[in-house]
């Protein structure tokens, strides 16, 4: 069976103002230890995947790219010693300040193919409304030097910010374009509980403006497609041939291994997640017991609403013969009502059920009412 890989980096040099991640500053010392615990993570479940082959590798964060590249390369060289693999995609996730020419070398000679840049907006007044470290200026430079190295460089961008216009995202929208990353995240702003931006929300310091964001997606959606773009998931848009392997992994339900602390994983019908603090994840591995603190079986129904909602993100949609086949079940007849309702919003193409392009930023509306 073929898997991707997770492994979380939960370091930063300061919290964004949005985040809601697990992420913190961090010494050398605590980034050692936390280092061999996920050496050994990685190897306590060699046994268990010896007959299974890794094809994409994540690292994610906080900022993986803040700490220092030898780790990296010791990280990947433990997945090379303890699992099979055929690594056809190797992604880490950067930050714009901590590019250097020297770790984008190293990342180059472990394996990484693949670089995704937390640029978020190349507004200078908007980066510090995010409370991001970086500036526009700094982020063209890691841009630039990434390409230099990679062919495959991607850029996260973050709409419905407050103050944000459309011109705002325009020309962020052709720096990146006139630089030539292959692949755009845009992601809609979430306030979430626990970051600064929810207490300034309750406190009437910050708005934010839906309609605005509904407009400045659609925005997006119609300028990367001039550039060349397609979208091939609701927040995802690349040049043919850089899709994500790895997260389309997770869009398709496919198996995948989570490491480090907070990390989460996906195999057969388990979900499970690793404990959150990275200091209990040190104790606990250093006493050689499971950072396992959560295990939930996947069952049939939650799989088919997961199956459904997953599928219609995409440009793949939802294969109805393959979903009949896995579920033993007859999707058209048992989702007939919900169809109807929402006729207008889907089209069927080689009996694949699609959301309609013009509707997909509305689909938790219409995969609620079909699951």
């Amino acid at each position: 069976m073929e898997y991707g890989i997770y492994i979380h980096i939960p370091f930063c040099a300061k919290k964004c103002y949005y985040c809601d991640f697990v992420s913190s500053p961090a010494g050398e010392g605590e980034i050692s230890a936390y280092v061999e615990c996920l050496i050994s993570e990685i190897k306590s479940y060699k046994e268990r995947l010896s007959g299974d082959k890794a094809v994409t590798l994540f690292f994610g964060g906080g900022t993986p790219s803040l700490i220092d590249e030898g780790h990296i390369q010791r990280l990947i060289a433990a997945i090379h010693d303890n699992y099979k693999c055929d690594l056809s995609e190797v992604t880490i996730e950067c930050n714009p300040e901590s590019v250097t020419e020297q770790k984008l070398k190293a990342y180059r000679a472990a394996g990484i193919n693949r670089i995704s840049l937390g640029v978020q907006s190349l507004n200078d007044n908007l980066l510090g409304i995010l409370g991001r470290i970086h500036n526009s200026n700094t982020a063209i430079q890691a841009i630039s030097l990434a390409k230099k190295y990679f062919d495959n460089v991607s850029a996260d961008v973050m709409l419905g910010l407050p103050q944000q216009l459309h011109g705002d995202v325009e020309h962020t929208l052709r720096e990146l374009c006139d630089l030539d990353v292959r692949h755009v995240s845009a992601y809609g702003l979430t306030i979430e509980p626990g970051t600064m931006f929810y207490q300034m929300r309750q406190n009437d310091m910050l708005e934010v403006n839906d309609d605005l964001t509904a407009d400045i997606y659609e925005f997006c959606v119609y300028y990367l497609r001039t550039r060349g773009y397609e979208r091939y998931e609701i927040s995802n848009f690349s040049k043919a041939g850089f899709e994500s392997k790895h997260n389309l992994g997770y869009w398709q339900r496919k198996p995948y291994l989570g490491l480090g602390a907070a990390a989460y994983g996906f195999w057969g019908d388990e979900r499970y997640n690793n404990i959150l603090s990275v200091r209990d994840y040190v104790r606990r591995l250093d006493a050689g017991e499971s950072v396992v603190t959560g295990r939930e079986i996947v069952g049939e129904r939650d799989a088919k609403t997961e199956t459904i909602m997953l599928s219609l993100r995409t440009k793949y949609g939802l294969d109805i013969e393959k979903y009949n086949r896995e579920f033993n079940a007859d999707f058209l007849t048992e989702k007939a009502e919900a169809l109807q309702k929402n006729a207008q919003f889907l089209t069927t193409v080689n009996n694949t059920l699609h959301i309609k392009e013009n509707y997909l930023y509305i689909s938790n509306s219409i995969v609620s009412d079909l699951i």
